[in-house]
């Protein structure tokens, strides 16, 4: 005779618990809405804030500006809510609230400054790990994303780090090959290697030489990667 289970039909909670897993939710729906509108303020409010307060300014509803200028109404309220006003639209509404579309619009942010130094430090940082790859890539995109040196530079130097890794992958692999189909000395994919990672070491040195010097790069690639 198999042994009888006692399952409950209904599952019964506390009216306490109930109310203590609400406050939960509601503590967590409360925290999820001010991220959320933390990073939509970060994102958009400079935006929103140029057209709205000209908009304000003059007592106008969205409505009313709308009539005003001919832009539509959802059109107004996507710029309000972080798209940025641009051609006509943005000449409409600056002809309609009667201002310079400059005051409508954010100036562009201007690239930061080039710091050799720190490109420098970029370029070497491959050094140490030129036996490591694909750490001699990693290293250096984390440092120009950390430092914001996104110029033709320093993606030169990280381009010829890729297209280095790529290519002594592809020797290291063929040599690993040869060893076998031509019986060739046992030691040829270390010498390989060896020369390769020497390879690599020359060129970040003379490119550190040459930043130093000149603030460009001596040996660097026609395009870039990245």
């Amino acid at each position: 005779m198999q042994p009888r289970l006692d399952i409950p039909m209904e599952l019964k909670i506390n009216p306490e618990t109930l109310l203590k897993i609400e406050k939960v939710v509601n503590l967590a729906y409360f925290k999820i809405s001010l991220c959320i509108g933390f990073l939509q303020s970060k994102f958009r409010y400079r935006t929103m804030s140029l057209l709205k307060t000209q908009r304000e300014k003059r007592n106008l509803t969205q409505e009313e500006l709308s009539e005003k200028s001919g832009v539509s109404v959802r059109t107004i309220q996507r710029i309000e809510s972080g798209i940025e006003p641009k051609g006509q639209t943005l000449k409409l509404l600056a002809e309609a609230l009667n201002v310079h579309e400059k005051l409508l619009k954010y100036p562009e942010k201007e690239p930061p400054a080039i710091n050799y130094t720190l490109i420098k430090i970029i370029n070497l940082s491959a050094l140490p790990l030129s036996v490591l790859p694909p750490f001699n890539i990693f290293v250096p995109v984390l440092l120009m994303y950390l430092g914001k040196q996104f110029n033709e530079l320093t993606k030169q130097l990280i381009s010829l780090q890729i297209i280095w890794t790529l290519l002594s992958f592809v020797i290291f692999m063929l040599s690993a090959f040869s060893k076998t189909w031509f019986s060739l000395h046992k030691n040829v994919v270390l010498i390989v290697m060896i020369i390769l990672v020497f390879t690599n070491v020359t060129m970040i040195l003379i490119n550190a030489y040459s930043i130093d010097r000149d603030e460009k790069a001596l040996i660097r690639l026609n395009f870039s990667l990245i």
